[in-house]
């Protein structure tokens, strides 16, 4: 653990207890304060036994997001006996008043198949569910907001994860659903999606048929040899894409009807590129951005009776990147 203590603050705000006599060698880690702040993977690729709340822990998953080889490195999460400032339900756990989901804990059972989330959770924090072993989860009524890396992971332990949605649900943060494969995810209202959020093998529907009302989310965009690669969720409903990449005040725009999308680069656009960017946390501090980026975005459309194009809304930017490892899909 010391070797990733960043802020004295945060390495004070930590104690560890080992049990020598232990067969398994056990340790608790207490979280003496709220957890606000913490880097991502800050608590190490194999915790303690047992991790000790004392306060809040918005920054738990987070924290966690190191945690590999699940087999041997079980972990049990607790709430500190005087700690009125978490509570768990349904297996989740949450703030006091119930409003955001920091961690899901689960049921003490080794596969939970559903998870319902309770209605009072808006706000499902970053890495909330990253490599839990569930099948199906039913967002609460309530939520509006799932933060990155949420539900990431889960396909290590389930192929074709079930998420249900809700009418109320705005935003999604990138990588959201980063190596978990759904096959298709059904909206219900309009929701703003972050680079990544889904892979691009993923299916997104609309129950609203106003194409004007839609949006996709791109996955990749990166610049390889003399061509761009670009790839984005399909939207089974709409007729094709139109795909835009803009750098400084050159603007370049392409029609396709495929989510996975070649095209030659323009020579303006390949000239003095080096702009060095990634999407994955565990190389985030090896960006660097040199000269004028491009960005990519892309929308749906659908055919009129009188054949024109109607439009979509605009997918959130990607940086158009240098090699497809730095694009947006790879984890690790």
């Amino acid at each position: 653990a010391d070797e990733k203590v960043t802020n004295e603050s945060l390495k004070n705000n930590i104690e560890y207890i080992y049990i020598e006599d232990s067969e398994d060698e056990e340790s608790r880690c207490i979280i003496k304060g709220d957890m606000k702040g913490y880097p991502t993977g800050y608590l190490g690729e194999v915790p303690s036994n047992i991790i000790e709340l004392q306060g809040t822990a918005d920054d738990l998953g987070r924290a966690l997001a190191g945690w590999w080889g699940p087999e041997d490195s079980q972990f049990l999460i607790v709430i500190g006996k005087n700690n009125k400032k978490c509570k768990v339900v349904n297996g989740c756990l949450l703030s006091s008043d119930g409003k955001t989901l920091y961690y899901y804990v689960g049921d003490g059972i080794a596969f939970d198949w559903k998870v319902v989330i309770p209605d009072s959770v808006q706000t499902i924090s970053p890495w909330a569910f990253a490599q839990a072993r569930v099948k199906e989860v039913v967002l609460g009524k309530n939520v509006e907001n799932i933060g990155e890396y949420a539900f990431s992971d889960i396909g290590w332990w389930s192929d074709n994860f079930k998420l249900t949605v809700n009418k109320k649900l705005k935003r999604i943060g990138k990588k959201a659903f980063s190596k978990t494969e759904l096959g298709k995810v059904v909206f219900k209202s309009n929701v703003f999606m972050e680079p990544s959020a889904f892979h691009n093998d993923e299916e997104i529907y609309y129950l609203k048929k106003d194409v004007r009302k839609w949006s996709t989310v791109l996955d990749k965009a990166y610049l390889k040899k003399d061509k761009m690669h670009i790839s984005f969720c399909k939207i089974p409903q709409a007729k094709g894409y139109q795909i835009r990449v803009k750098r400084g005040k050159k603007t370049y725009n392409y029609v396709t009807t495929k989510n996975d999308f070649s095209v030659v680069a323009p020579k303006t656009l390949k000239k003095n590129y080096k702009t060095k960017f990634t999407y994955n946390w565990f190389y985030e501090n090896k960006n660097k951005i040199e000269g004028t980026p491009a960005y990519v975005t892309v929308r749906p459309y659908k055919l009129s009776k009188n054949k024109k194009k109607i439009y979509g809304k605009w997918s959130s930017k990607m940086i158009l990147t240098m090699t497809e490892k730095n694009a947006g899909w790879v984890l690790w």
